[in-house]
Formats: structure tokens, C-alpha cells, sequence
């Protein structure tokens, strides 16, 4: 996992030309992001055969509520283009799934320990396939949640 501020996206151009098409994507619009153009629930557009973007709007959920999830065929760069919310994170480990590999819908589901990192305003977050994360957890458990948008970039391995 790599999570960071996007002003410093040119730090990781170098990780895949798909890793830097998404972060390049991101950076080049961020005002987009924020303002009113993506106010639907859920869009998604292509950049190319291997990269695809997700722009989702929601409130965050309480701790209890989330669930780690992992992805085989995808890496998630994601984004928070409003709102706070904490992400939590894993490494890949040997523990059973709580709900089994998805494959048309690349996702499996844990359950175990984990950790809560913030996750605010121009942040982004690059999950790989070793990477068990808990998108979408409230900052302030038992205050009304926080209203998120993110931006989630899908990235082939």
C-alpha cells in the first residue's frame, strides 16, 4: 500500500505506465472531481483496455460496519476528491474469507485485524493485490458520517 497526498503523484510515475495514466488522470482533474460534474451515484468511464474509473459518492460508515476487501485482476488507486474518511489496511495473509472470491466482480471479503488510517481531502491510496483494505470508515464513530467522494481508478495487473 501507498497512500500520500496527490501533490507528490509524480513520486510514483514509475511504478506502471497504467499506475501513472491513473495518477496523471487524478492530478489533471481534481477540480472535476470536486465540484458538481460528478454528482450521480456512481460513474464509470474507461481510459483505456486497462484502466477504468469509478467515481462514488457516499456517507461514511461506522468502523463496524466496513469490511476488508481484496482484489486479484485490479489495483485500486484511490482517491478522495471531498470529504474524510478513514481507510483501514492489511497485508495479505492466510485467513479465510468471510464472503468468497467474486471473480466477475474481482473482490473477496475478510474479516481480522486491521489498521484505521486517515484518509482525507487530495489523498489517494494505491491498493495492490496484497493489499487487504476497508474502504469508507466515518473519522468520528457515533457523529453523524462525513459525506464522501472518491474517485477509484482500476488498474490491470
Amino acid at each position: 500500500m501507498i497512500i500520500d497526498h496527490i501533490r507528490n503523484y509524480r513520486q510514483y510515475l514509475g511504478l506502471g505506465k497504467n499506475i501513472a495514466r491513473a495518477l496523471e488522470h487524478i492530478n489533471e482533474n481534481v477540480p472535476a472531481f470536486a465540484g458538481g460534474r460528478f454528482l450521480e451515484p456512481k460513474n464509470r468511464y474507461e481510459l483505456n483496455g486497462s484502466v477504468y474509473v469509478l467515481v462514488n459518492n457516499y456517507p461514511a460508515k461506522a468502523p463496524g460496519e466496513g469490511r476488508l476487501e481484496a482484489h486479484r485482476k485490479y489495483i485500486d488507486v484511490q482517491y478522495v476528491a471531498l470529504g474524510n474518511e478513514r481507510v483501514g489496511w492489511a497485508p495479505l495473509d492466510d485467513r479465510p474469507p468471510v464472503q468468497a472470491y467474486d471473480e466477475q466482480n474481482d473482490i473477496a471479503f475478510f474479516g481480522g485485524p486491521h489498521t484505521l488510517l486517515p484518509f482525507n481531502t487530495g489523498m489517494f491510496a494505491i491498493f495492490s493485490p496484497q493489499d487487504f483494505h476497508m474502504p469508507g470508515i466515518e473519522v468520528a464513530p457515533g457523529e453523524s458520517p462525513s459525506y464522501v467522494r472518491k474517485v477509484v481508478v482500476k488498474v490491470l495487473v
